[in-house]
């Protein structure tokens, strides 16, 4: 029970360990990608401790990694298990093969912090978000069985996380930022570009 609280209150410094960890395996295929990313994430564990609120730094870097295009693709097989078939007559087509983007990333951090600062609702009653997302879930998974692909199932996973996400934003924006900040974070995300 310890060791659980312990790893609740120190949860930032867990997933920035992890993320580091798993990027550093990628760190042959691109290195200037991962040392990128990495610096996001330790900028973001930095940040979330300074300001005391995660969920901030994690809209702040969500705001600063926006205008770059970093993504990773993912492999066609793992574990002997076919992912996608990115091949159309013998010609690789881009859309079809599955990545992860340096956006989502950003959207994981931003989840994660909702979720171990509480502000993750989980009402049940009336006519609530939770329902029509759980009908919007049944969905997506009886499609997914259907189309039996992984490409699929791996946007469909994504799709309901950003949703999931951006709604609990909606719910807490005006607690993160006042228009001030706002104001210039926009203006350096754009200065960015």
């Amino acid at each position: 029970m310890k060791f659980v609280d312990t790893l609740r209150k120190y949860w930032y410094l867990v997933t920035t360990i992890i993320l580091i960890c798993s990027l550093l395996s990628l760190y042959s295929e691109s290195s200037y990608k991962v040392l990128v990313i990495i610096i996001v994430v330790v900028i973001w564990c930095l940040l979330g401790m300074f300001l005391k609120k995660f969920s901030l730094a994690s809209l702040l870097i969500l705001f600063l990694i926006l205008p770059f295009n970093i993504t990773y693709q993912l492999p066609y097989s793992f574990f002997g298990i076919i992912l996608s078939n990115p091949f159309v007559d013998g010609i690789i087509v881009n859309y079809l093969v599955p990545t992860v983007s340096i956006l989502d990333l950003g959207v994981l951090l931003l989840f994660l912090s909702f979720l171990f600062e509480g502000d993750v609702a989980s009402r049940w009653k009336g006519f609530s978000f939770i329902k029509i997302f759980f009908v919007f879930v049944v969905y997506l998974f009886i499609q997914n069985l259907f189309v039996g692909e992984a490409v699929s199932v791996l946007n469909s996973l994504r799709l309901l996380f950003y949703i999931f996400t951006f709604y609990h934003l909606s719910l807490n924006i005006k607690k993160l930022l006042n228009q001030r900040v706002l104001k210039y974070l926009l203006l350096l995300s754009i200065g960015l570009v």
